[in-house]
C-alpha cells in the first residue's frame, strides 16, 4: 500500500511537469521535421470540401467566399443543410445565382437530424476520394487543401487535420482561447505525431478524409457528442493512421462570453 501511495503521490506531482517537457520536445522535433522536409508532388485528386449548416445566415457567405481563393483546382463544394429554420438556405442560394468561381451543391434535409447523421447523408451523395469536412463559419487558408493532401501519400492514413487559428481576439475571453489552440493544443498534437506515429483527435473544423476510411467504420456516428473525437477513436481502433499537419489553417470563431 505504501508503494502504490508513493505511485500515485509521484503521478500526481510530476505527470504535468514531465508531459510539459514531452508536449515541448515533441513540437520542436516538429519543427525540425517540417523545416527539413521537401515540398511533396501533390496529386491533382478530386476533393470535396463538407459542412454541415445550421442558422448559419451570419457567417455563410464569408466561408464560402473563402473557398473561391484555394489554390487547388480540383474541387468542390457540398453543402448540407439540416433544416435551418433562419435565412441561411435563401442567402446560400441567392450567392450561388451571383457566382461561378466553384461548383457548390446545396443539400436540403427535410428536418434537423444532428450534424453528425446529416454529414452522412451528404457522404452518400460524394463521389470523391477524399472530403475535407469544415464548420459554416470557418475560413480556409488559400493552401489548406495542398497542405493536407501531402498527408495522405500513405495509403494507411485515414485523415489529415490541420491547425485552427481563433480569429475573434476582442475579448479576454477570446484571447485566452487563442492562446490555448496555439500554445497548447498545436505544441500537443505535433508532439503526438512525431512521437506516437499519429494524433489522438482530429479538429473538426478542418480535417481531410478518405472516404473510403470513412466507409469502413459506418461513417459518423450521430449519438456521439463529439463527432471528432469519435470518428478518431474508431478509425485508430481500425488500425487506421490519423495525422497532423500544422501548415494546413483554418480561422475560427469562439465564443467571447462566458454565457456563449
Amino acid at each position: 500500500m505504501i508503494f502504490l501511495s508513493n505511485v500515485l503521490q509521484f503521478y500526481t506531482s510530476y505527470y504535468p511537469i514531465i508531459m510539459t517537457i514531452v508536449w515541448l520536445l515533441g513540437s520542436w522535433i516538429s519543427g525540425i521535421r517540417i523545416s527539413k522536409t521537401k515540398q511533396q508532388c501533390v496529386k491533382n485528386d478530386k476533393v470535396t470540401i463538407l459542412l454541415s449548416m445550421f442558422n448559419e445566415e451570419e457567417n455563410i457567405i464569408e466561408t464560402l467566399q473563402s473557398f473561391t481563393h484555394l489554390e487547388y483546382s480540383n474541387f468542390d463544394v457540398v453543402i448540407v443543410d439540416d433544416k435551418s429554420n433562419d435565412h441561411s438556405v435563401k442567402i446560400v442560394k441567392k450567392w450561388l445565382n451571383d457566382q461561378v468561381k466553384i461548383t457548390v451543391n446545396l443539400i436540403e434535409l427535410s428536418q434537423n437530424i444532428g450534424k453528425a447523421q446529416a454529414l452522412n447523408e451528404a457522404i452518400k451523395q460524394i463521389d470523391s476520394p477524399y472530403i475535407l469536412v469544415t464548420d459554416a463559419d470557418s475560413l480556409l487558408a488559400s493552401n489548406a487543401i495542398n497542405k493536407l493532401l501531402q498527408g495522405v501519400t500513405n495509403e494507411r492514413v485515414a485523415a489529415v487535420t490541420g491547425k485552427p487559428i481563433v480569429r475573434n481576439r476582442t475579448t479576454l475571453l477570446g484571447r485566452l482561447q487563442a492562446l490555448e489552440y496555439v500554445g497548447i493544443i498545436d505544441r500537443i498534437k505535433r508532439a503526438q505525431d512525431n512521437l506516437y506515429g499519429g494524433i489522438m483527435t482530429v479538429a473538426g473544423v478542418v480535417v481531410l478524409y478518405r472516404k473510403k476510411a470513412l466507409l469502413s467504420v459506418n461513417g459518423f456516428d450521430r449519438t456521439a457528442i463529439t463527432e471528432d473525437i469519435d470518428i478518431t477513436w474508431r478509425l485508430r481502433k481500425n488500425q487506421w493512421l490519423i495525422r497532423y499537419t500544422p501548415e494546413s489553417l483554418a480561422y475560427i470563431l469562439v465564443p467571447e462570453t462566458f454565457q456563449g
